[in-house]
């Protein structure tokens, strides 16, 4: 499941949802855990990983067995603010396995601060 969601500045950022049927550790994640100079990093209690890759910051986590993916250009926030926005996406409960139809979208809020520094290539 994609939801888009316009930010303020009229920059685009996206949250990716993975449901899957395999449990192993390796599903449900999104391209940012295999790609070369990704940064581990943690969302809330959770295991992520974050890149930058052609103007694009790029945050995989995962919460249980859902996998989660945010991406917005590096142009218009920092890798922070992605840890930030991410951190206040709602977990979903073990046995909900996607939102009803119609169900309102999370509110996501981008607070400005410091950004952490990614690994040298």
């Amino acid at each position: 499941m994609r939801q888009t969601y316009t930010l303020a500045n009229g920059a685009m950022l996206s949250l990716t949802q993975f449901l899957q049927t395999d449990r192993s550790d390796g599903a449900g994640w999104g391209a940012a855990r295999y790609a070369p100079g990704a940064a581990e990093v943690a969302v809330g209690q959770s295991p992520g990983y974050l890149v930058e890759h052609l103007g694009s910051l790029l945050l995989d986590w995962k919460r249980g067995d859902v996998g989660w993916e945010l991406q917005a250009p590096a142009s218009v926030l920092l890798p922070r603010d992605l840890l930030v926005i991410a951190a206040s996406v709602p977990a979903l409960g073990p046995d909900i396995a996607m939102p009803p139809t119609g169900t309102p979208a999370p509110t996501l809020v981008a607070v400005p601060t410091a950004p952490p520094a990614l690994p040298a290539p």
